[in-house]
């Protein structure tokens, strides 16, 4: 590919632009929260009967965490 063919990253390029962190994209809009490393690494490492995605288990240990909280 010729360096001339390259598209132009103007603002109209990154507004179209799709964002992924490996192979997920991210949607515009969406809260990206980091996890430490060994937080993430115990989710994922957890097996999931109903099929569900770690991050499921995730938002379910905070849904927990909050209800804990307020009681």
């Amino acid at each position: 590919m010729d360096e001339d063919d390259a598209p132009e990253l103007d603002e109209t390029w990154f507004e179209s632009a799709t964002m992924k962190i490996g192979e997920r994209a991210i949607l515009r809009g969406e809260d990206l929260v980091a996890l430490d490393p060994e937080i993430a690494a115990y989710f994922r490492s957890q097996v999931h009967q109903d099929g569900s995605h770690w991050h499921h288990a995730v938002n379910e240990a905070l849904r927990r965490a909050i209800r804990k909280g307020k009681g």
